[in-house]
């Protein structure tokens, strides 16, 4: 019975710290600022990963703009759309709600851009500067250089 109360005292103890306890607790909170870092960076990489970027698809997006933009013999700048004409076709690309989309001649739908809250497309010297602001209120720019035509005849303006 006594041996009993002694382990019952020496467990529930209050007084003091032992040096070993000390450096346990220490161990641990030393372990805890450690991994803290390693806990953020991981964490910031997972929702880097699991969530859509907006980057990737503008990226796309400026990649076939430009390409499009380089083989037209000309383009113009209308109520904030920009129409290209491309193998005779007239390509148009145009805000749509809060997308971007592209027509040819007039017809179809097709999304090249989502989530968009505000496009502009201007026309400053011979550059063409194109803003867009996502709806998550980042914004992106791009100016971009159309290719001269080799006919001396043809413009920059449809008729």
């Amino acid at each position: 019975m006594k041996k009993d109360k002694f382990a019952y005292k020496a467990l529930f103890n209050q007084h003091a710290f032992t040096l070993i306890e000390s450096m346990f607790v220490l161990w641990i909170v030393v372990t805890i600022f450690l991994l803290f870092p390693l806990m953020i960076k991981t964490y910031a990489h997972i929702q880097r990963v699991i969530t859509p970027e907006e980057t990737y698809e503008w990226n796309i997006f400026l990649i076939q703009f430009r390409k499009e933009l380089g083989i037209s013999k000309s383009y113009t700048i209308e109520n904030n759309h920009i129409k290209l004409l491309v193998n005779n076709n007239f390509v148009s690309y145009e805000p749509y709600g809060a997308l971007i989309r592209r027509r040819v001649n007039e017809t179809g739908h097709e999304v090249v851009l989502r989530n968009v809250k505000d496009v502009k497309f201007t026309e400053v010297g011979h550059k063409l500067q194109l803003v867009v602001q996502f709806l998550n209120q980042t914004k992106e720019e791009a100016v971009l250089i159309p290719v001269e035509s080799s006919d001396a005849n043809e413009s920059t303006e449809f008729k």
